[in-house]
């Protein structure tokens, strides 16, 4: 009886299919491992963007509530208010808006001895925010706090295990001032007491938002970790000024003051006093913790450096903060590429709900 042959594989074909077979499983687990590593990275550079997006949208948000609570009163000849002291020779002769509360922003402002390092601008500002401490305020949602928001350089202020050394050191964060309304310290420095009796105000500083932030303890807290520049731009319509310069040409604003602050002549139009900007452009600029680390105190340093020498003047808004397609590194945008820092650029425009913005202070 014949015997059927049988078909079968010889020693080559197996361990070529087998060599195959590994080949083809090294390649899988290559993709699966780039794909996880690309998930990780994607979700932890969401993680931080939103954080540094939630901290921008708080921001934007209660900018958008400042007031001044502005109201219309009398001056003499002598551009005097009416006070106790020339009650009875007092003649009023004009109108001029007027105010307790103050809005001030731009470079500088929070510059403190032996504070640390707080680069680019800051806001402080009065909103109806209803934040108080104490309990009986409970329910009173309208009470009127002074907010801000700066950024400063200095000590990583969140605890670490002591085997993650490589993780402490300098960090940059966006900070948040908060003023309970049930200790305000604005009126003490606004009301009548702070005037001469010649109607002259007799406080022009800015204990009304440096004292929050010297108490002790502070009312101010970290809002946001690695957010290394706030830039804020307050501007008219482009109806009143094409250009958006015009306001606050070197960045800055006080409703205490009268004229823009610039170098040139004031200008009617652009009269900062006891007035709100219409418009402030907020432009926020956030690096991933990765980066953070990877830079070190070293890096962070020059970080800060390079950010010092940037948004003094309006005019170069744009080629401060922005590459620009000539591929110079003069921005700030530039340097974060050169340098491979992971980062991230938030920027609107905050309309100011209370703004009632005149050309004229006095009639």
């Amino acid at each position: 009886m014949r015997t059927r042959d049988v078909k079968s594989f010889t020693l080559v074909e197996v361990l070529v299919s087998l060599a195959i077979l590994l080949i083809l499983m090294v390649l899988m687990s290559t993709m699966v491992t780039q794909a996880n590593k690309a998930w990780k990275y994607n979700k932890a550079k969401t993680e931080e963007n939103r954080d540094a997006g939630d901290a921008f949208a708080a921001l934007t948000s209660r900018l958008s509530q400042a007031t001044l609570n502005t109201y219309w009163d009398y001056l003499n000849s002598s551009n005097q208010s009416r006070t106790v002291a020339n009650n009875t020779t007092f003649v009023p002769v004009s109108y001029t808006r007027q105010a307790e509360l103050r809005f001030i922003s731009g470079p500088g402002l929070t510059a403190v001895s032996g504070a640390n390092p707080r680069p680019t601008h800051a806001v402080f500002f009065q909103a109806p925010l209803g934040y108080s401490t104490n309990s009986t305020s409970e329910g009173l949602e309208n009470l009127l706090n002074t907010w801000g928001y700066y950024v400063e350089y200095g000590p990583d202020p969140r605890s670490y295990p002591s085997f993650a050394v490589a993780t402490t050191g300098n960090r940059f964060r966006l900070m948040e001032m908060m003023e309970p309304s049930d200790s305000l310290s604005l009126y003490k420095y606004t009301c009548s007491s702070a005037y001469n009796t010649n109607g002259s105000p007799t406080y022009t500083g800015t204990n009304w938002y440096t004292d929050p932030l010297t108490a002790s303890p502070s009312d101010a807290h970290v809002l946001a970790q690695n957010v290394v520049a706030l830039i804020l731009l307050p501007k008219l319509s482009p109806q009143e000024d094409p250009s958006g310069l015009g306001l606050a040409p070197l960045y800055s604003y006080n409703s205490t003051t009268t004229g823009q602050s610039s170098t040139t002549s004031p200008n009617a139009l652009f009269d900062t006093h006891n007035q709100l900007p219409p418009v402030v452009q907020v432009s926020l600029v956030s690096i991933s913790e990765e980066s953070a680390i990877r830079m070190g105190n070293t890096g962070s340093t020059a970080l800060l450096t390079k950010i010092n020498t940037l948004f003094s003047n309006a005019t170069n808004y744009t080629s401060d903060l922005r590459a620009p397609p000539d591929g110079s590194t003069s921005s700030l945008e530039s340097y974060l590429i050169q340098n491979k820092i992971s980062y991230h650029i938030f920027t609107t425009d905050v309309a100011i709900k209370a703004a009632k913005w005149s050309t004229s202070q006095t009639f």
